[in-house]
């Protein structure tokens, strides 16, 4: 109903643009779940926020940031195209958003509460490959 597996795996099949969600019932209490689905950009999980960058050729170039450090910033187009710019590039980098929708505003209180029901349960699927365990994804 929401379009999540455009954005996000679960249990290996789905999208590539947000968190892989096999194993949030884990990573995640219900609140936090809750909290992710109604407000995405209240914490977002490192390499998947999108952020823009002001250049010093007049350019913008936006995407999901991928990483960042000292020297270069590393943005990913939808296609997962990564493009890397040198800080000496860039006058300014937003800081993070999140891609996703709130969720809170589209779905039915009893379709929200089903999907953090759901998500909550998610802690048992085979592990996709590449999936995290970290706390806060």
């Amino acid at each position: 109903q929401g379009a999540c597996v455009q954005c996000h795996k679960m249990n290996g099949e789905g999208g590539e643009q947000g968190p892989d969600l096999s194993l949030v019932g884990i990573r995640l209490k219900r609140q936090k779940l809750l909290e992710s689905v109604i407000n995405p950009s209240a914490e977002i999980t490192p390499g998947y926020g999108l952020s823009t960058a002001q250049l010093k050729s007049g350019d913008i170039a936006s995407g999901r940031l991928v990483s960042e450090n000292d020297q270069e910033v590393v943005l990913a187009a939808l296609d997962g195209q990564e493009t890397t710019y040198l800080r000496t590039e860039i006058v300014e980098l937003s800081p993070p958003i999140s891609a996703m929708p709130a969720m809170g505003a589209t779905l039915a209180p009893q379709d929200l509460r089903d999907l953090v029901s759901y998500l909550a349960s998610a802690r048992n699927f085979k592990v996709a490959k590449g999936a995290s365990l970290k706390h806060g994804e």
